[in-house]
């Protein structure tokens, strides 16, 4: 199996949550689970777990559209896709044509692909950086350093092989949230939130949040009938506002620009497996920054 399940790259991709969440699942006893990704960016968890069959089904949402139009049309333009996943050169030319398509395109296979090209030529993943190596190509690693074809497409026909298992949606997360409480009541489902990034939130989204939006995702959370399991990067705010809930820390590798070990904050309402990465945190821990304002 690839290295990762998921065709996109993100900083803070959450494939690595899979096991844990196989965790989870084996801890509380769920049997046939939907796995819910309100927040889908990559999907990396949600792939993973439904490619090794753990899940038997997955729900993406994402509000960028540009994110949905990449996974709609993997899903409903597949053939397309694979076809200029296989034609189009990866070059700072083409780069440049798909940075347009990518700003104005009004076809949705165009700007599904568009994503999709400059997610896999930019530096980290992220959909505002230039690509790779730098316009000028004057790096050790070139354009093409993370753009694998024939592994790319190994990934995405797995995807499409199963693409009758994953239903997709293009809403805000908690307008998402809301709805699945009254079409899927009964249902058994397991819902994972993986909201935009407290701290770089600005460089790392194009939809970021505010304080706002988090306290309101917040209280969207306090209403949901369903099992849930919420992850954020560390930050006094999250100490704040779920002071109701235990939290807990996983430590996570990164490598963005340099490879780093990083602390991320979980709080479910859920029996969490603990093992030597992940562990209770203290609120009094963060006691004395508490009153600094928020700033992303």
């Amino acid at each position: 199996m690839p290295v990762t399940a998921s065709p996109l790259r993100f900083p803070g991709g959450k494939a690595k949550y899979a096991k844990f969440f196989e965790k989870i699942i084996e801890l509380n006893n769920f049997d046939n689970m939907i796995f819910v990704e309100p927040f889908a960016g990559g999907a990396g968890a949600a792939m993973t777990l439904l490619l090794e069959g753990i899940v038997r089904e997955v729900i993406l949402n994402d509000i960028d559209p540009k994110i949905y139009a990449f996974w709609y049309s993997l899903l409903n333009n597949s053939a397309e896709f694979l076809e200029l996943l296989r034609t189009t050169p990866i070059s700072v030319p083409e780069w440049r044509k798909q940075k347009r398509k990518f700003n104005s395109s009004e076809s949705i296979l165009e700007l599904g692909f568009a994503t999709f090209y400059l997610n896999r030529c930019n530096r980290g993943g992220i959909l505002a950086a230039n690509p790779i190596g730098g316009i000028n190509q004057n790096s050790k690693y070139m354009i093409s350093a993370r753009f694998n074809k024939p592994n790319l497409e190994r990934k995405i026909r797995r995807i499409i092989d199963l693409k009758e298992s994953i239903t997709l949606f293009n809403k805000d997360a908690l307008d998402f949230m809301n709805d699945l409480k009254s079409n899927y009541s009964g249902r058994e489902l397991l819902i994972y939130l993986d909201p935009p990034y407290i701290r770089k939130g600005k460089l790392l989204y194009y939809n970021h949040y505010n304080e706002k939006n988090h306290i309101d995702l917040r209280a969207t959370i306090s209403q949901c009938p369903f099992p849930w399991v919420l992850s954020y990067d560390s930050h006094p705010l999250i100490f704040r506002i779920y002071k109701e809930h235990k939290i807990r820390t996983k430590s996570l590798n990164y490598s963005l620009s340099k490879p780093r070990v990083a602390e991320e904050l979980i709080i479910s309402n859920l029996k969490i497996p603990e093992d030597s990465n992940v562990r209770e945190r203290r609120q009094g821990n963060y006691a004395s920054s508490r009153r600094k304002p928020y700033n992303n």
